[in-house]
C-alpha cells in the first residue's frame, strides 16, 4: 500500500511539473508570436531606418512580431523588448565575420521603456551623438556603446538611469567634460570611458558611486587633480587614469581602498610624494605610476607583508630620490620592478 501511495504522489507531482512546463512554454510561444507593442515596434523600425549593418542582420526585421527578430529578446510574460544587442561577431566569439555599420543611433530607442540591455559595440562606422533620450529608459541595466565612432558629449541624462550596473563608452571620439550627473548611478559597478577625447576634470561626484568596482578613464585629455572623494569607493578594484594630463598629488589615503587590485596613474603630470598608505592595499597586484613628476623617496611601508599579491611596480621616469628600501625584498610575488630614469642613489 505504501508503495502504491508513493507512486501516486510521484505521478501527481510529475503531472503538476508537466502542466507547469506546458503553461510556461505556451506563455513563451504566445509572447514570441504576439505583435510588438506599438512603441517598441516604432522604436526598432526607426532605429533600422538610421543604420545599416554590413552582415545584413537587420533585413530580417520585418512584420510586427519583433520578439522573433535576431538581436532582439523579449520578456516572456509581457512581450515587451528587454534586450537589443548588436556587436561585432568577433567580439562575441562568433565566426560570422567582421561587422561594421554606417549611420547613427535613433533617438526613438528611448521609447523602449522596458529595455534592460542595449549593446551596440565595435560597429566601427556607427557615428553621430549618443541620444539623450536613452536617459528615459529607466529599466536599463547595461549600456554598451563601445568601439564605435561616436562623437559629441556624454549626455547628462544618462545619470538618471538608476538601475545601470555597467556603462561602456570606450573607444569612441566623445568629447567635452564628463557629466557630474554620472555620480548619481548608485548601482554602477563598471564605468569605462577610456580612449576618447574627454576634457575637464574628474567629477568629485564619482565618490558617490559606492558600488563601483572598475573605473577606467585613461587615454583622454583630462586635467585637474584626482578628487579626494575617490577613496570613498570602498568597493573599487581597478582605478585606471593613465595617459591624461592630470596634475596635483596622488591622494595620500588611497590605502583605504583595501580591495584595489590595479592602480594605473602613469603618463600624467602628478607631483608630490608616493603615498605610504598604499602599503595597506593588501589586494594590490599592479601598480603603475611611471611618467609623472613624483618626488621624494620610495616608502618603506611598501615592503609590508600585506602586499602579498603585488607583482608589478613601475615608478620609472619620475624624480624620485634616496635609496630603494630593503623592505621591498619581502615582496615575494614581485616579478616586474622598474625604477629607471629617476634620481635614486
Amino acid at each position: 500500500m505504501e508503495n502504491r501511495s508513493s507512486l501516486s504522489t510521484l505521478f501527481l507531482l510529475a503531472l503538476i511539473c508537466a502542466s507547469s512546463v506546458a503553461a510556461a512554454t505556451d506563455q513563451f510561444t504566445k509572447a514570441l508570436n504576439a505583435s510588438c507593442h506599438k512603441d517598441d515596434l516604432k522604436a526598432l523600425l526607426d532605429f533600422k531606418s538610421t543604420i545599416t549593418i554590413s552582415s545584413g542582420r537587420l533585413k530580417a526585421w520585418t512584420g510586427k512580431q519583433c520578439c522573433s527578430w535576431p538581436t532582439i529578446r523579449c520578456n516572456n510574460k509581457t512581450g515587451r523588448v528587454i534586450s537589443l544587442e548588436i556587436i561585432d561577431p568577433y567580439d562575441a566569439g562568433d565566426s560570422i565575420g567582421y561587422e561594421s555599420a554606417t549611420g547613427s543611433i535613433s533617438p526613438s530607442l528611448g521609447m523602449l521603456s522596458s529595455l534592460e540591455s542595449l549593446a551596440l559595440s565595435s560597429l566601427v562606422g556607427l557615428s553621430g551623438e549618443i541620444p539623450a533620450s536613452i536617459g528615459k529608459i529607466s529599466t536599463l541595466k547595461r549600456l554598451f556603446l563601445d568601439g564605435n565612432n561616436l562623437t559629441g558629449p556624454i549626455p547628462a541624462a544618462i545619470g538618471a538611469l538608476s538601475r545601470l550596473t555597467q556603462l561602456y563608452l570606450e573607444g569612441n571620439k566623445l568629447s567635452q567634460a564628463i557629466p557630474f550627473e554620472l555620480g548619481s548611478l548608485k548601482n554602477l559597478r563598471e564605468l569605462r570611458l577610456e580612449s576618447n577625447q574627454l576634457t575637464g576634470s574628474i567629477p568629485s561626484s564619482f565618490g558617490d558611486l559606492r558600488r563601483l568596482e572598475k573605473l577606467d578613464i585613461s587615454s583622454n585629455r583630462l586635467t585637474g587633480s584626482i578628487p579626494g572623494s575617490i577613496v570613498s569607493i570602498s568597493t573599487l578594484k581597478e582605478l585606471q587614469l593613465a595617459h591624461n594630463k592630470i596634475a596635483g598629488p596622488v591622494p595620500s589615503d588611497l590605502g583605504k581602498l583595501s580591495l584595489l587590485e590595479v592602480l594605473d596613474l602613469s603618463d600624467n603630470q602628478l607631483t608630490g610624494s608616493l603615498p605610504s598608505s598604499l602599503g595597506n592595499c593588501k589586494s594590490l597586484r599592479n601598480l603603475w605610476l611611471s611618467e609623472n613628476e613624483l618626488s621624494g623617496t620610495i616608502p618603506v611601508s611598501w615592503g609590508s607583508s600585506s602586499l602579498v599579491n603585488l607583482s608589478v611596480i613601475d615608478l620609472s621616469l619620475n624624480q624620485l630620490t634616496g635609496e630603494v628600501p630593503s623592505s621591498l625584498g619581502s615582496l615575494r610575488s614581485l616579478a616586474d620592478f622598474n625604477i629607471a630614469h629617476n634620481k635614486l642613489a
